[in-house]
Order: C-alpha cells, then structure tokens, then sequence
C-alpha cells in the first residue's frame, strides 16, 4: 500500500504508540473475565468468551493462510460477532475491511477485487436479502477471495456449495491456543481499509494504521474522562468509521459494555438505552433526532450523560432542545473516514459553543482554512478546511487520489468551514453544497438551520435545481409533522420574517415522505438533486408538447 507516512515524528511526542489494537481486549481479559464486553440483543459476549473466541478465529485463519497484511472484509449488521473479527484480525496483523450491509453486487465487487480481499464474512441473509447468493454470483470474478465465512444468526443453515464456503461457529472451533503473540505493529502497518461512499465514481480506499485509530480513542477517553463504568450504546452501523470506532474500539480500551442495535427503531434504542443505563452514544442527527421524539413524547427519564452527533448537519436548535430534555450533555462533532474526530467540544463548553460551532480540534490535530488559490484565511473568513494531526489517514489505497487530495501534510477535506477568535471551527457546509444563483453563492446549510427551527417540519435538504437564467435555483425538499400543511408561499414568508436574504430563498417546495439517507444517517442529496432535475426536465417537455 501507498501510504503517506506525515513529517511529523508522532511516534515521539507520544501520541503513536506501535501498539496492536488487540492487546487492549487482552488486557481488559486479564483485568475482568466475567464482565459483559458486548451484547446485541441476541448474541452476549464476556470478556473471556470475546478474548477467547478472537484467538481461536485468529487461529483458523492463520492456520488457511491468512498472514499479516492480507485483507479481511465482513459484511456484517451490528452484531456482537463483528468484535471477534475485528480483533482476530488485529491480532494477525491483517487489515480489516468492513463493508456497509447495503451495499450490492457493484459495490461488493468493487471493493473485493480492488482492495484484493482474501477472507469475507457475511450473513446469510439479513432484512430479506440473501448475501450467500449475491456473493456466490461474484466469486468467480474474484480471483484473490479464497474463503467465504457464513454467519447464521436468524436463518437455517444454508448448504455448503464448495470448499471456500464455511460457517462462523465452524471457525470458532479451531484448538484455543494461548501461547500464540499477536503481530508486532509499527507506524507503516495498516489495520483499517474503509471504502468511502461515492455519489458518482467508485469509493476511495481510505488507509487508517493501529496507530492513528489508538490515538482516535485516546483523545475522546481523555476529554470525556470515560472509565471502566460507561455503557456504549452503538446504533450506527460498524462498518462506518464512527461505528466503528466508537462501536468495536472504544469500549474495550476502557474496559466498558457496548450495547448494539442492528436496524434502527427509535422506540426500541429507547428501552436498550434505560434497561442497559447506557451512558454514551455517538451518531448522526437521526439518532438523536429519534431519541429527542420519543423521550419528548413518552416523558421518560433517560440515562445517557454524553451524546456526540455529527456526521451530517446537525442543527443547533436540536442540540439546545436535546441538551434540555435530555438532560446531559449533547455536542456537535466533526470528523470523516478520513479523520475520523478532528473537534469537539468538552464537558466545559458553553451551550452556545456546542450548538453553533463543531468544537475545537483534538490533541496534535492542526486546521488551515484556505481560499481558491490555497492562500490562508483569518479568523472568521470562510473557506476549505485542510486538516492534519496524528489520527488523520495515511493516504487511499488507489495511489491516484491521493496527489489532489493533500495540501503538503494537510488533507483537503472538501468542507467549508471558518475558526473564530476562540480557536473553535464551524462547518459551513460542502464545497459541492453550495447554491450559485446567479454568481452568487448561497450556503444551503444556513437555509436548512432555519427551515429546521419550523415548528412542522422534522427533515430537510436545500438542493441546487437547473434554471437556464439562474444557473441554479435552491428547491428545499421538506419532510413535515403529522401531514401539516406547508406550501411554498407559506415556507418563504416564515423566512422572510427570519430575516433571510430573499435571494436565498427556495424557489421551490417539495414535500417528501421518506428522505433518501445511508446507513450512517446522511441525506443523499444527490438523489434529490436528481430527481428535481429529472422533474424539471419532464415539466418542460411537457409545457413544449402543450405548446
């Protein structure tokens, strides 16, 4: 692998430490056995059976061929399985490759072949879709795939069709040795390949080390102070970067219980979170945003203490209401695959910093806000936000993104972003977000903030539609409350009387029952970029027939 080793000598200011992520499980063994490590409703796991489960999967592996290096893909829900192929891997010095449970047969392949994946496990079917038979479809384009591990977790076992194919409870088997050493890590070693989702072109191999993801969970541990007593409540998917970071990792480095949720159901993450008195949740907007509803609905007291939402645009006014109702502290938090924390804010922080601003970067991190033409900006002046430290990547898999997508050690995140005079930054939005009406930029995110404050409407997204004066019109797509009505002239007086530039106004109002997201809670903007387009089009053929 290319990867881009930084100038900076983290391994001497102490924030890398060429530890391989497993001893953390193996420590937290030694110190407690009987406690409950992980629990997804269906599968429990203490410390010991996820110790000794994790060599014994380590040991079938090794003993197919598997050495480090060689990628490991799992396609696999939130399930309490997922942390002994995690570790088993580490343990191995194999990289870890998880794969979004919704991806298909393009994505699948894709990501298989490209990143030459030598073991892949996965359910045998989950929410109605049979992974055995889209694999199975696949397997005789994927030369470097020798082995296919089955997980059955709600299904009859299906029939084996060959050698490669075997089952998850089959590899457990393998002779518990506990003389094995896990493989000595250095700063070069990758441990994570995360394929970043693409809107149109194949996703990017984002390279991550032991290292930059140990030092990912040092920081967050260290600013919340987090002990052996927390309770992770995990409803984001682990085969994304904050699922997986905060899912499989995080609670074993401090020797606490994760609880998992495989398919969100607000009601249900409810009752998880108060029979477990869970304490710390991480996730995207919907997350809180279902808590928030049902906790305000059911009058509920709630256990939680910190709640972390990013992700995707989180409005201020919802983190003031959650922080409320919730009664504990709730922040926004800002990171990607790419650097998978870069802010937050802490304990300290006033409600006004938590709600309007990102938080400021964590220990070693470092930001640039840069214009056009790569020159620095001051305090307060928006523009794209370069970013570096010692949890950031080390660069794609496939070598040819890499060039443009650094400014000399920093990574171009593609953000929008300002830093105020506190040192604390705040996400503007995506360069690719932004509106240009008639050479004018208008920021969808500040449209979004205020649309989200109307007492009716629950979920929004401002899209650039085609206008042939224009350029580009704004068209809000509007998910509203109990079938209240909202129409266009109605949404533009109440941000007229919000104060808003007319110019940024939508000019146009569709209402939406279900937004288009990912598993990890973001609207996909570009489907409803799409189909406006497509309607506009439609509309004009249309008119032209009806001359």
């Amino acid at each position: 692998m290319n990867l881009i080793i930084p100038k900076e000598n983290y391994v001497q200011k102490g924030y890398w430490r060429n530890k391989n992520i497993f001893t953390y499980l193996e420590e937290a063994y030694r110190s407690n056995p009987q406690r409950t490590a992980v629990d997804d409703g269906s599968v429990s796991y203490s410390y010991e059976e996820l110790y000794k489960k994790t060599i014994q999967l380590a040991s079938y592996l090794k003993s197919i061929g598997i050495k480090k290096g060689d990628v490991i893909s799992f396609q696999v829900p939130n399930w309490s399985e997922t942390l002994v192929i995690h570790f088993a891997s580490a343990f191995l010095g194999a990289v870890c490759n998880p794969i979004i449970p919704i991806y298909r047969k393009k994505e699948v392949k894709y990501i298989l072949k490209q990143s030459k994946t030598k073991v892949f496990f996965m359910p045998y079917k989950f929410r109605k879709f049979n992974y055995l038979e889209m694999v199975r479809e696949l397997k005789e384009d994927l030369d470097e795939l020798e082995k296919i591990i089955i997980l059955d977790k709600y299904d009859n076992q299906p029939a084996i069709h060959s050698e490669s194919e075997g089952f998850f409870d089959e590899s457990l088997q393998h002779p518990f040795n506990p003389d094995l050493n896990p493989e000595k890590v250095t700063e070069t070693d990758p441990f994570l390949l995360m394929y970043t989702s693409g809107t149109t072109s194949n996703p990017k191999g984002v390279v991550h080390t032991h290292n930059t993801l140990i030092h990912e969970n040092h920081t967050v541990i260290s600013l919340y102070q987090l002990t052996d007593q927390e309770v992770i409540f995990m409803p984001s998917p682990v085969t994304h970067i904050a699922g997986f970071v905060n899912g499989l990792e995080l609670p074993i480095m401090i020797n606490g219980k994760l609880i998992l949720q495989d398919v969100w159901e607000p009601e249900e993450a409810v009752q998880k979170v108060i029979k477990e008195n869970c304490t710390f949740l991480l996730g995207a907007t919907p997350f809180l945003q279902g808590i928030y509803d049902v906790i305000k609905e059911t009058k509920q007291d709630i256990p939680l203490k910190i709640i972390l939402c990013g992700g995707a645009d989180v409005p201020p006014e919802l983190v003031k209401r959650s922080s409320k109702l919730l009664n504990c502290f709730v922040s926004r938090v800002y990171g990607s695959t790419e650097y998978p924390t870069f802010t937050l804010c802490g304990p300290e922080d006033s409600l006004e910093k938590t709600a309007h601003t990102d938080g400021k970067p964590l220990e070693g991190s470092e930001a640039l806000i840069l214009d056009d033409n790569m020159n620095p900006l001051s305090v307060n002046q928006v523009g794209e936000l370069a970013v570096k430290g010692p949890e950031m990547f080390l660069g794609y898999l496939q070598s040819e993104f890499n060039k443009a997508s650094f400014y000399g050690d920093y990574f171009l995140t593609g953000d929008l972003a300002s830093i105020d005079e506190d040192g604390y930054i705040t996400i503007i939005g995506r360069k690719k977000d932004i509106i240009i009406r008639g050479g004018e930029n208008i920021s969808v995110k500040e449209v979004e903030e205020l649309l989200y404050e109307h007492e009716h409407i629950q979920q929004v997204a401002v899209v650039a539609m085609p206008d042939p004066k224009m350029g580009e019109k704004a068209c809000a797509y509007v998910k509203v409350e109990d079938q209240k009505d909202i129409d266009l002239p109605g949404m533009k007086e109440y941000l007229l009387d919000k104060g808003l530039a007319i110019q940024k106004i939508p000019e146009r109002l569709e209402i939406i029952d279900q937004m288009p997201m990912t598993t990890s809670g973001k609207i996909q903007k570009f489907v409803l970029r799409e189909e406006i387009k497509r309607k506009i089009e439609s509309e004009q053929k249309d008119w032209e027939e009806k001359g």
